[in-house]
């Protein structure tokens, strides 16, 4: 393989520098995947298996960038695993002692690679982008290893290994792509909190809320992102209960249609943000904006419903609920626009 056994910090800098300037988080979540495809594939050292790679999966057909990562990932891990199984086949077919203990130096190699490819998806999943370049890093280490502890490979080994190197290649260029190009990633998450809570309803319960959850402190703005959307969730399910509550204690009839009605678009609120949670660990962003405005736009279905007759008796605590379940829906409508590349 042309590449050393590491990738040194020098490396990492060239490639931020080369990309930076060229594709930055706000053009790519604009960008159609085939664009991001072909943007990423033409820094690799195979391009060729890159396009090929990524074009066929089916996923890639609505990916953003980090969608691509992900589906790096799972055709790193499936590349790798196949290459440790050949490893451990070769293995138990040669009686040759140097070859022996090639094999079993490259069957350890492999085995932490799967291990750091495992590292790098939690690390996707949590959107700690730095970790899972360090991690992705790490197995391509691996990786070249394996491949130098040969005076000669087998071909089938050779191609084997070079395909896993040339996979990983895809991961730490859509990855360094994305945190070195996204002003938010390299800021911190108290300097991330200033720049959301402003912009949402309630700045107030925004600072509040984020401030107080123990996730933040080392949260980037996806990190924030899935703390809102966890925090609406929770407000929108308290709500549930207690009017739920309240439509049990009263015998006023047109109270009790009020209260089931609001139950109805507090069950599609808690519908909507578990869409937003789920988009937001596909990184499909732009959905997150519409079912986050869904959930929103329930809440204060529900209290148009108690507008509409003004003094129908509606609890105090009902409203500054059904208020606070809008208000939290709002600050994911201002992270879920910044991480779609739209100005906060």
């Amino acid at each position: 393989m042309a590449f050393s056994s590491s990738i040194p910090a020098l490396l990492l800098s060239l490639l931020v520098a080369i990309l930076v300037p060229n594709l930055t988080l706000a053009n790519a979540s604009v960008k159609s995947s085939s664009q991001l495809i072909s943007e990423v594939c033409s820094k690799v050292p195979n391009s060729a298996l890159c396009l090929e790679v990524l074009k066929s999966d089916p996923r890639s057909a609505n990916a953003d960038l980090v969608g691509l990562g992900r589906i790096s990932i799972d055709l790193t891990k499936a590349a790798t695993k196949t290459t440790s199984e050949l490893i451990n086949s070769l293995l138990n077919k040669t009686s040759d002692r140097r070859l022996r203990g090639s094999y079993d130096f490259c069957s350890v190699c492999y085995g932490r690679a799967v291990n750091d490819l495992d590292d790098s998806e939690k690390s996707l999943s949590s959107g700690k982008y730095l970790e899972l370049n360090n991690f992705a890093a790490a197995a391509l280490g691996e990786n070249d290893l394996c491949e130098d502890n040969f005076d000669v490979q087998p071909e089938e080994l050779k191609e084997a290994i070079q395909k896993a190197g040339d996979l990983c290649y895809i991961i730490l260029i859509a990855f360094l792509v994305h945190f070195t190009s996204a002003n938010a990633s390299l800021k911190s998450s108290s300097q991330l909190i200033n720049e959301v809570c402003p912009k949402s309803r309630n700045p107030s319960l925004c600072f509040q809320a984020l401030r107080s959850d123990p996730r933040a402190a080392n949260a980037d703005l996806v990190g924030l992102g899935n703390i809102s959307i966890n925090l609406s969730q929770d407000s929108v399910q308290s709500t549930s209960k207690l009017i739920d509550s309240l439509a049990k204690k009263t015998s006023d009839p047109v109270l009790k249609g009020k209260y089931n009605s609001c139950l109805e678009n507090f069950g599609d609120a808690t519908d909507s943000l578990n869409e937003s949670e789920e988009s937001l660990r596909s990184g499909d962003y732009a959905s997150i904006n519409f079912s986050a405005s869904a959930a929103s736009t329930d809440a204060e279905t529900c209290q148009d419903t108690f507008n509409e007759r003004p003094g129908t008796g509606e609890p105090e605590e009902l409203k500054q609920a059904i208020q606070k379940a809008e208000d939290l829906c709002s600050i994911i409508l201002v992270i879920s626009n910044r991480l779609s590349g739209r100005p906060l």
